[in-house]
């Protein structure tokens, strides 16, 4: 089971920073340890703690596999901008801890699943015979909440959704109260049903009309971020690649990431076809697709509104719209329509030429 758990840590370290939580958090399966009597007992401490290193030297071993790439360092880099230093802990803890904690709290209460915490506190107030593995899950669950809460610099919604699998099953295990519990519990778990409904078919039937929070509708739907269009926008150009006996160079807004990345993973197999990145706060026609459409082939812009910083008019960079394609559209706030519009769009230009 150490092996195995080592090797599920190292997995998770190779995907995502925050397992550094169940790195963290590890040590408090000790408590449903049965370490037997007193003379037993120091020989089956030491023996856990040896199964632990084994665990985590495992799990280090895998992760000091990005060394050999060359991008190692920016990985503490990058996180200097998003997490605070230990210092904030004594210089100013409650700022944001307060608001961020606050909002973590909000999103479940949006989003619907605030039954879970009232069924959670239903199985606190239930049942004392599992009471080391409920103080688990709620550290498991509250922990990262908290610490992400004190420390992170930037905070979404998708920054506590790993932290919710052990509150849903403190949630579940509220069922195993009686008499009047049972009942509050049935209650609670006919709301969240209800609740959980109503949001999963407007995600699935209209999604601009989900209740989300202000920060994942913005990052999902209405910004740069949003892959709405992509889809549209690889068909066409498909249709476009099996029509015409030229090469297609599409460039991107960005190098990496929803684009090119996202356009790639459409055109992927398509003959003919080259994708690349252009950077950003695009203001005029890239030299590659200059030179591209200088060497006989077809030419394609790919960008957001939003980040086009064009200094001319579009036909005067010899630029042909082919499509495009409206994101949700931002909420009915005034100024935000004033600096940003009130829909971004995704448009596909073709370079004819000056």
């Amino acid at each position: 089971m150490a092996i195995l758990t080592g090797f599920a840590l190292g997995f998770a370290a190779l995907t995502k920073s925050s397992a550094i939580f169940a790195a963290g958090l590890l040590f408090s399966v000790w408590i449903l340890g049965d370490f037997g009597k007193k003379k037993q007992r120091e020989v089956r401490v030491v023996w856990a703690g040896l199964l632990m290193m084994v665990i985590y030297i495992i799990a280090l071993a895998m992760y000091n596999i990005q060394r050999l790439g060359p991008n190692f360092h920016l990985l503490a880099s990058r996180t200097r901008d998003y997490v605070y230093p230990m210092s904030h802990l004594w210089t100013s803890p409650m700022d944001p801890f307060v608001p961020y904690f606050d909002r973590a709290m909000e999103w479940l209460v949006i989003m619907g699943p605030s039954m879970l915490l009232v069924l959670g506190f239903l199985a606190l107030l239930g049942e004392k015979k599992y009471w080391k593995e409920k103080l688990i899950l709620l550290v498991w669950f509250l922990g990262p909440v908290v610490v992400q809460a004190v420390f992170a610099k930037t905070f979404t919604a998708r920054y506590i959704l790993f932290a919710l699998p052990p509150l849903f099953v403190l949630a579940g295990s509220a069922l195993e109260g009686k008499g009047i519990k049972k009942i509050a519990v049935i209650l609670a778990l006919g709301v969240f049903v209800v609740q959980s409904v109503i949001f999963d078919y407007k995600l699935l039937t209209n999604v601009e009309s989900a209740n989300l929070p202000r920060s994942e509708r913005s990052g999902y739907l209405e910004e740069w971020t949003a892959g709405t269009g992509i889809v549209q926008a690889s068909k066409l150009l498909q249709r476009e690649a099996s029509e015409s006996e030229n090469h297609i160079v599409v460039g991107t807004e960005g190098y990496f990431g929803t684009l090119p990345d996202g356009l790639q993973m459409y055109m992927d197999g398509v003959p003919g076809v080259t994708v690349i990145g252009i950077g950003l706060n695009i203001k005029e026609v890239s030299t590659q697709l200059v030179e591209a459409r200088g060497a006989g082939s077809r030419a394609y812009l790919l960008a957001n509104t939003s980040r086009l910083r064009f200094e001319k008019t579009p036909e005067e960079l010899g630029l042909r719209l082919a499509g495009e394609w409206a994101k949700a559209k931002r909420p009915g706030d005034v100024r935000e329509w004033f600096f940003y519009g009130e829909r971004d769009y995704l448009q596909l230009w073709e370079y004819v030429g000056e």
